[in-house]
């Protein structure tokens, strides 16, 4: 009896390594396929983050580029009204000094 017991032990010590086994593999197996799916999932990522950069960089350039045509075409607005002013001030009040 002694002997079947031993062996029957030896069984269920095998059984429980193979399980031990068995889910240390197949953890393994979900983190290499999860890896590789990661992997094969970079460049993607990266392309359309690039993208989206790119995008938004070429856009900034463009609002940037408005915003200085705008600002001087405001500046030389100003410049033309002010002198404007001065002139119609010099016409109506011949003795004021302006630059």
């Amino acid at each position: 009896m002694g002997g079947a017991s031993r062996s029957h032990e030896g069984r269920r010590e095998v059984s429980v390594e193979d399980n031990i086994l068995m889910q240390v593999f197949s953890l393994l197996n979900i983190n290499i396929c999860l890896l590789k799916f990661l992997l094969c999932q970079t460049p993607d990522v990266e392309s359309r983050e690039d993208l989206i950069k790119n995008h938004y960089m070429a856009r900034i350039a463009e609002l940037t580029s408005h915003l200085q045509l705008a600002d001087s075409k405001s500046v030389h607005f100003h410049a033309e009204v002010s002198m404007h002013a001065v002139s119609e001030l010099k016409t109506v009040n011949p003795f004021l000094n302006f630059p």
